[in-house]
This record gives C-alpha cells, structure tokens and sequence, in this order.
C-alpha cells in the first residue's frame, strides 16, 4: 500500500495477502514519513498532516497473480 500525504511525502506498508486474497494495512500519522521498515527508528511527527491523503495498493512479485494496481482512493483526514 502506497500512502501519500497532503504534501506530497511518501508512506509505504509491506503486507501479504491470506489465502482468500484478503490483506489489513495500517499507517500510523503520529509518526513522519520514512521507508525504514523498522519501527524503532521512526520519528515522531510534531502533529499529523491535515488534509487529502491519495492510497493505493499494488501486487508485485506475486506468485499466482499478476502486476496490477488498485484504484487510486482520496481521503480526508
């Protein structure tokens, strides 16, 4: 899952899908953006971005699927 914030700043959430092809995905706006996959070296952020967030899942590198994108969703925070 691809998140990008109202300015611009990427978040990205490494997650596998179950054997129904179902997945859960999470981002954690207290904290600024960073591609670091460990979460001990994130930073806190001094106060989450208010504004429209732009979301997107994507499959990759996937063994029974093929490369494909989500529709791109808005959200408002």
């Amino acid at each position: 899952m691809e998140l990008i914030d109202p300015h611009g700043a990427l978040r990205v959430a490494e997650v596998n899908t179950g054997a129904a092809g179902v997945y859960t995905a999470y981002f954690d706006l207290h904290y600024q953006p960073s591609l670091e996959s460990d979460r001990k070296k994130w930073k806190r952020a001094k106060t989450p971005v208010h504004g429209v967030y732009r979301v997107q899942a994507l499959i990759f590198g996937a063994d029974h699927a093929a490369d494909a994108e989500s529709n791109l969703l808005f959200v408002t925070r």
